[in-house]
């Protein structure tokens, strides 16, 4: 278990949990020094929200923990969020008590080293009305060639909820590196009614009305990345932060809704690797009988979807929007739609698909 930035996640891993007040007991002089590297090095850790609503928490004061922490060890095979000083130096160890846990199987994790986890920036700043959403680029490094690896990216902790596309996926490399897209989506609304189950959970912030708590939401994506086998091979994680200052568009309430008919996820087979396909994007609470514009775009450059832009209107404020998509063998795709209106509000509304392609490649 090693920490590589300031903000991370980590999954403890040792087979006894490790106090964070005082160093356990018997520890080799190796192992103290680990230890005390780790603490010191450590500014707060979280973990897992009770159902009491409460977050235990470790923190330290004037550089010493604090007696009065809730969280006073690390738990076998328990997710710990983790801010370090901004002086610490890396990498930093987690020190496993009692040694590493095992597998209950035979099989082993054959990769010879762990793989890293990289992003253009550690944070992002969403600034500005409407501009609530982020293209992300998250690189892997330090793989295995030719080993299936699996990726998953959520959200770890935020006060507004957030859309992620896409949640997960597999490759395998023919390099030692690989690099993935995905989007990031503050909800236009508090209550997404267009795809509740499309957002991600979140602990709101009672002052998300006032002018401060607007320029304030705020979303930790946790990304992790795991060679097969993958119950035995150790995941890596790591965390990004993409905070919103006002960026949500105004007057969300009589915004239009637009939704792809398969969202999230719409997964092909070989036989349509370059087949043109359907896509439907259903529309709702559109300002009856009034234009508006509708964009298409696609993450790479190789994918085709036609027509890419056009104008509509309904008479009754829902419809659909059709178009062709061909993934031309590239997988995986996400397809975004952009609807602007066209009476001078430039209000805008877009949603996410991922096409993926289960043994195109």
């Amino acid at each position: 278990m090693i920490i590589t930035s300031r903000y991370f996640i980590f999954t403890y891993l040792g087979k006894d949990p490790l106090t964070l007040l005082e160093a356990p007991k018997n520890l080799s002089t190796d192992d103290l020094v680990k230890y005390n590297k780790f603490i010191s090095s450590v500014q707060t850790i979280y973990t897992s929200q009770e159902a009491n609503g409460l977050i235990p928490t470790f923190y330290k004061t004037n550089n010493v923990p604090d007696p009065n922490s809730s969280l006073k060890t690390l738990e076998t095979n328990k997710s710990y969020y983790v801010i370090m000083n901004g002086n610490s130096t890396y990498p930093v160890n987690v020190l496993a008590v009692g040694g590493l846990v095992s597998s209950s199987g035979s099989t082993q994790c054959l990769v010879p080293q762990s793989p890293t986890i990289s992003f253009p920036a550690p944070s992002f700043s969403l600034e500005g009305e409407a501009n609530h959403y982020q293209y992300l680029t998250i690189s892997f490094g330090q793989l295995s060639v030719g080993t299936r690896y699996r990726y998953t990216i959520g959200n770890f902790q935020s006060n507004w909820p957030v859309k992620i596309l896409p949640k997960e996926g597999v490759f395998t490399p023919q390099a030692t590196s690989e690099s993935i897209n995905a989007y990031l989506m503050f909800a236009p609304t508090l209550i997404a009614e267009d795809c509740p189950d499309c957002f991600t959970n979140y602990n709101l912030d009672p002052d998300y009305r006032e002018p401060y708590g607007q320029n304030n939401l705020y979303s930790i994506l946790q990304v992790s990345i795991v060679a097969e086998p993958y119950d035995v091979c150790v995941p890596i994680t790591d965390t990004i932060f993409v905070r919103c200052k006002s960026c949500l568009p105004k007057r969300v309430e009589s915004y239009p809704i637009v939704k792809f008919v398969d969202a999230p996820k719409k997964t092909l087979t070989s036989d349509c690797a370059y087949a043109s396909l359907p896509v439907i994007v259903s529309c709702s609470s559109f300002d009856k009988g009034k234009p508006y514009k509708y964009t298409f775009s696609l993450d790479n450059s190789k994918s085709t979807i036609t027509p890419s832009s056009g104008i509509i209107g309904f008479g009754d404020g829902v419809g659909q929007i059709g178009a062709l998509i061909n993934i031309n063998n590239t997988s995986p795709v996400i397809a975004k739609i952009e609807v602007t209106a066209q009476d001078g509000s430039n209000k805008t509304t877009t949603d996410f698909l991922t096409v993926e392609c289960t043994d195109c490649i």
